[in-house]
């Protein structure tokens, strides 16, 4: 089996909130596609032609899957992206950070109760042989649900440039660690 390749549709998620790219000229920011070719933000002619990028010649820029639970800078903002997500998912509750998962407490007459949110890294959660997705709660330690409409917390995801798909593993993307300063900061 041959050496992994990036693909179109695992980074395509990322472009509306700009994405920047290594590439031999340094880091730049590709906005459009044309023809299964990226297209640079500022577009320069060069002998009659665009200047465009295959994927092959690139590396997105991306956040490692571990900034989820750690703060962040996002538009000026410290934030944990975790922590956010959940906001998102259940926006009338007060989350915090708690070991790698965002927790609410619970407050009962006799006890206080605590619920968790949390995300599957790369791989889907599974109980009992049933798929409940890459975000999760779990309350009471043994109910573990599916969280319903995932589609914003990808799309936050997205925004925030953490890579979930393991394309930094994969020697695919390129950590903002790995760069002399964040271009995301």
């Amino acid at each position: 089996m041959g050496q992994r390749k990036l693909e179109l549709f695992e980074i395509c998620g990322y472009l509306p909130y700009g994405l920047l790219f290594d590439t031999f000229y340094g880091v730049i920011k590709l906005t459009g596609l044309q023809s299964g070719a990226l297209i640079p933000e500022e577009i320069s002619e060069i002998d009659g032609k665009y200047e465009q990028y295959e994927l092959e010649d690139v590396k997105p820029i991306l956040r490692p899957i571990s900034d989820l639970y750690k703060t962040i800078i996002h538009y000026g903002k410290e934030i944990v992206p975790i922590v956010e997500l959940a906001k998102i998912a259940y926006p009338y509750y007060d989350w915090e950070i708690a070991n790698k998962m965002a927790f609410r407490d619970i407050n009962k007459k006799e006890f206080i109760d605590r619920e968790f949110f949390g995300c599957k890294k790369s791989e889907r959660v599974k109980l009992h042989r049933i798929d409940i997705g890459y975000f999760y709660t779990i309350y009471r330690c043994d109910n573990i649900e599916n969280i319903p409409n995932q589609v914003e917390l990808f799309d936050f995801l997205h925004e925030l440039k953490i890579d979930y798909r393991g394309l930094i593993d994969a020697g695919l993307a390129v950590s903002v660690y790995d760069l002399d300063s964040n271009p995301y900061n």
